[in-house]
């Protein structure tokens, strides 16, 4: 007789529970989901070194080990500093080749004793920065196989690592102008640091799913500014059109 009491008394509790508590337990919980595990790989219900039962291994310890290294959100937050750091020698490297300009009557770009690629240890740390961006990328291959290929910011790795070594190899044979194409193509890499940190990625997974919300509030704007100028139209316009201004010869248009 008992259980009865207990189920009205729970259902009252609930029907009584603030609103905003309602959302603010919604919100810890959609937010704990975002910073559980890696922000590249959300985990899922099974670790993808097991078996469907969720219970056999079927990788080999050293792929396990590889797979937890790379797919943490440790790994991704270290990428991102060496990223950020990355970031940095662009910007001096673009501030050397800019020192170049003006060029002299007569002088090409490439005659430049400044520009950035003449620079010793610029383009060592460069050399370093790829090789490191490769081993990831060979880890990730090793960990995934084919897989690899099923998220983009892997394809997007892929490309710039390709890109890079393009450029090591025909940088001697292709006009330096040219190559800043490629250049400019490592910003994109730049992209990657929004799911390296976390605040970046709360930050950018916000804004992706308020654009829903403020595409249909703009469009009611539009919506009531229109329908409002129509009313004005058909209403206030006659009178106005009535009116003689002496000193406005646009007022009663």
């Amino acid at each position: 007789m008992a259980y009865p009491q207990i189920r009205k008394a729970k259902k009252r509790n609930s029907l009584t529970r603030p609103p905003s508590a309602k959302n603010d337990a919604a919100l810890v919980k959609t937010l704990e989901s975002i910073k559980a595990g890696s922000l590249r790989y959300q985990k899922g219900h099974i670790a993808p070194w097991l078996d469907e039962d969720g219970v056999t291994v079927i990788w080999s310890q050293t792929r396990i080990w590889t797979a937890k290294a790379v797919m943490s959100q440790a790994f991704e937050t270290f990428m991102g500093a060496i990223i950020v750091f990355n970031l940095f020698l662009m910007v001096f490297e673009t501030d050397q080749d800019a020192g170049c300009y003006p060029l002299p009557d007569g002088t090409e770009f490439e005659q430049c004793a400044t520009r950035a690629d003449l620079v010793g240890w610029l383009q060592i740390a460069n050399v370093l920065l790829l090789v490191l961006y490769t081993l990831e990328v060979i880890a990730r291959t090793y960990v995934e196989r084919m897989a690899i290929f099923s998220n983009y910011w892997n394809i997007l790795d892929y490309a710039i690592v390709g890109m890079g070594w393009l450029t090591m190899v025909v940088e001697n044979f292709v006009n330096l102008s040219f190559l800043r194409i490629f250049r400019i193509a490592r910003l994109l890499r730049a992209a990657r640091v929004l799911i390296s940190i976390r605040e970046f990625y709360l930050l950018m997974t916000g804004v992706v799913s308020s654009m829903r919300a403020v595409f249909f509030g703009a469009l009611l704007l539009l919506t009531v500014t229109t329908l409002w100028a129509i009313v004005a139209v058909q209403i206030v316009h006659p009178v106005n059109a009535s009116i003689q201004y002496t000193y406005c010869e646009r007022c009663n248009q």
